[in-house]
């Protein structure tokens, strides 16, 4: 059930890109770069590699006979790299309009202002959608433990 509620997920955020026009717009290098790199490496570096591994493991192999703790230290790992998503991507939207009031000017306001807009809110729903992956998984290990 945790994989069907994983492409249902994605199914219905790919169809809203969909009827929202050009998928591309919703998709950054950057963007990604720096929301998914560092909540795993915060995740790892706050718990622990073999934590971060034993999460996954937990999730897909539907593990039931390991000790309480275990589930304890790969829930923490999953909550630590959705927390970290998030507020990088609050950070790194903050400092996307920082570098939009900078460079802003009144003649170009038309031509620039919407697209870099729009490129500095890509780190927030990159950063929430992982949150929200993260929240599910740690929500199926806690019930794999009880």
């Amino acid at each position: 059930m945790y994989l069907f509620s994983l492409v249902v997920f994605i199914g219905l955020t790919a169809m809203a890109m969909i009827l929202a026009g050009r998928v591309w717009m919703f998709f950054d290098i950057p963007s990604l770069l720096l929301i998914f790199p560092p909540a795993i490496i915060f995740s790892v570096a706050a718990t622990s590699w073999h934590d971060f591994k034993n999460s996954f493991g937990f999730i897909f192999k539907n593990q039931t006979d390991q000790p309480s703790n275990k589930y304890i230290k790969a829930k923490r790992s999953l909550s630590v790299m959705g927390n970290s998503a998030v507020l990088l991507g609050i950070f790194m939207t903050f400092l996307g309009w920082v570098a939009i009031a900078n460079n802003l000017k009144a003649e170009n306001f038309e031509t620039s202002f919407g697209s870099a807009f729009a490129v500095s809110i890509l780190t927030l729903i990159y950063g929430c959608g992982l949150k929200l992956v993260c929240y599910v998984s740690e929500m199926k290990i806690q019930s794999l433990s009880e």
